[in-house]
Protein backbone atom coordinates (compact mmCIF):
# COMPACT_ATOMS: atom_id res chain seq x y z
CA UNK A 1 0.00 0.00 0.00
CA UNK A 2 1.43 3.38 -1.01
CA UNK A 3 0.44 6.51 0.90
CA UNK A 4 1.00 10.09 -0.14
CA UNK A 5 0.97 13.08 2.20
CA UNK A 6 0.36 16.19 0.12
CA UNK A 7 1.80 19.46 1.38
CA UNK A 8 -0.99 22.01 1.69
CA UNK A 9 -2.02 25.15 3.55
CA UNK A 10 -3.74 22.94 6.12
CA UNK A 11 -0.64 20.98 7.16
CA UNK A 12 2.19 23.51 6.87
CA UNK A 13 4.03 24.67 9.97
CA UNK A 14 5.65 28.08 10.55
CA UNK A 15 8.73 26.96 8.57
CA UNK A 16 6.62 26.13 5.50
CA UNK A 17 7.24 22.39 5.82
CA UNK A 18 4.77 19.60 6.60
CA UNK A 19 3.77 19.60 10.26
CA UNK A 20 5.19 16.60 12.17
CA UNK A 21 1.75 15.77 13.57
CA UNK A 22 0.46 15.24 10.04
CA UNK A 23 3.28 12.79 9.35
CA UNK A 24 2.70 10.93 12.60
CA UNK A 25 -1.08 10.77 12.11
CA UNK A 26 -0.58 9.19 8.69
CA UNK A 27 1.53 6.29 10.02
CA UNK A 28 -0.40 5.75 13.28
CA UNK A 29 -3.23 3.40 12.18
CA UNK A 30 -1.73 1.64 9.16
CA UNK A 31 -0.45 -1.70 10.49
CA UNK A 32 -3.24 -2.19 13.01
CA UNK A 33 -5.87 -1.64 10.31
CA UNK A 34 -4.13 -3.89 7.81
CA UNK A 35 -3.60 -6.78 10.21
CA UNK A 36 -7.09 -6.43 11.65
CA UNK A 37 -8.60 -6.72 8.16
CA UNK A 38 -6.35 -9.68 7.31
CA UNK A 39 -7.35 -11.42 10.58
CA UNK A 40 -11.03 -10.85 9.83
CA UNK A 41 -10.58 -12.53 6.44
CA UNK A 42 -8.87 -15.43 8.24
CA UNK A 43 -11.95 -15.92 10.44
CA UNK A 44 -10.81 -14.00 13.52
CA UNK A 45 -13.80 -11.71 13.52
CA UNK A 46 -13.86 -10.07 16.96
CA UNK A 47 -10.66 -8.18 17.71
CA UNK A 48 -9.42 -5.08 19.42
CA UNK A 49 -6.43 -3.31 17.88
CA UNK A 50 -4.38 -0.28 18.79
CA UNK A 51 -1.03 1.37 18.46
CA UNK A 52 0.71 0.39 21.69
CA UNK A 53 3.73 2.64 21.23
CA UNK A 54 5.50 4.61 18.54
CA UNK A 55 8.77 6.39 17.98
CA UNK A 56 9.09 8.79 15.10
CA UNK A 57 12.35 10.41 14.05
CA UNK A 58 12.19 13.55 11.90
CA UNK A 59 15.40 13.49 9.86
CA UNK A 60 14.88 16.27 7.31
CA UNK A 61 12.26 19.00 6.91
CA UNK A 62 9.42 17.82 4.69
CA UNK A 63 9.36 20.67 2.18
CA UNK A 64 7.66 18.59 -0.54
CA UNK A 65 4.93 15.95 -0.75
CA UNK A 66 5.79 12.78 1.17
CA UNK A 67 5.38 9.15 0.15
CA UNK A 68 5.67 5.91 2.07
CA UNK A 69 4.90 2.28 1.36
CA UNK A 70 3.53 -0.26 3.78
CA UNK A 71 4.11 -3.93 3.12
CA UNK A 72 3.64 -6.85 5.45
CA UNK A 73 5.41 -10.04 4.40
CA UNK A 74 3.29 -13.18 4.21
CA UNK A 75 5.61 -14.80 6.76
CA UNK A 76 4.99 -11.94 9.24
CA UNK A 77 1.23 -12.25 8.73
CA UNK A 78 1.39 -16.00 9.33
CA UNK A 79 3.51 -15.60 12.48
CA UNK A 80 1.11 -13.00 13.87
CA UNK A 81 -1.88 -15.18 12.97
CA UNK A 82 -0.32 -18.23 14.65
CA UNK A 83 0.47 -16.20 17.77
CA UNK A 84 -3.02 -14.73 18.09
CA UNK A 85 -4.51 -18.21 17.63
CA UNK A 86 -2.34 -19.73 20.37
CA UNK A 87 -2.14 -16.92 22.93
CA UNK A 88 -5.13 -14.75 22.02
CA UNK A 89 -3.00 -11.67 21.34
CA UNK A 90 -0.07 -10.44 19.33
CA UNK A 91 2.39 -7.54 19.74
CA UNK A 92 4.60 -6.62 16.79
CA UNK A 93 6.87 -3.77 15.70
CA UNK A 94 6.94 -2.34 12.20
CA UNK A 95 9.26 0.28 10.74
CA UNK A 96 8.14 2.82 8.18
CA UNK A 97 10.45 5.04 6.10
CA UNK A 98 8.93 8.28 4.81
CA UNK A 99 10.47 9.95 1.75
CA UNK A 100 9.80 13.18 -0.07
CA UNK A 101 8.99 13.14 -3.77
CA UNK A 102 12.70 13.61 -4.59
CA UNK A 103 13.57 10.41 -2.70
CA UNK A 104 15.06 12.10 0.38
CA UNK A 105 14.42 10.23 3.63
CA UNK A 106 12.56 12.70 5.85
CA UNK A 107 11.32 10.54 8.74
CA UNK A 108 11.24 7.03 10.14
CA UNK A 109 8.69 5.55 12.48
CA UNK A 110 8.72 2.39 14.57
CA UNK A 111 5.19 1.40 15.51
CA UNK A 112 4.40 -1.28 18.08
CA UNK A 113 0.92 -2.67 17.51
CA UNK A 114 -1.31 -4.78 19.73
CA UNK A 115 -4.12 -7.03 18.55
CA UNK A 116 -6.28 -9.18 20.83
CA UNK A 117 -8.74 -11.84 19.72
CA UNK A 118 -11.79 -11.10 21.89
CA UNK A 119 -13.37 -14.42 21.03
CA UNK A 120 -10.42 -16.42 22.43
CA UNK A 121 -11.19 -18.38 25.55
CA UNK A 122 -9.87 -16.69 28.68
CA UNK A 123 -7.34 -18.67 30.62
CA UNK A 124 -7.27 -18.93 34.38
CA UNK A 125 -4.14 -16.76 34.54
CA UNK A 126 -5.81 -13.93 32.63
CA UNK A 127 -8.81 -13.65 34.94
CA UNK A 128 -8.90 -11.92 38.28
CA UNK A 129 -10.11 -14.13 41.08
CA UNK A 130 -11.99 -12.98 44.13
CA UNK A 131 -9.91 -12.72 47.29
CA UNK A 132 -10.49 -15.53 49.77
CA UNK A 133 -12.01 -14.52 53.09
Amino acid sequence: MDIKISKSLLNRNLNGTIFGGTIFASVDPIHTLLLDQIFKRKDIKKTVTWLKSAKISYLKPAAKNLIFSVKIAKEDVQKALDEVKTSGKVVREFEISIYDQAGVLCATSINEIYIRDLSAARTKSSTISEPKT
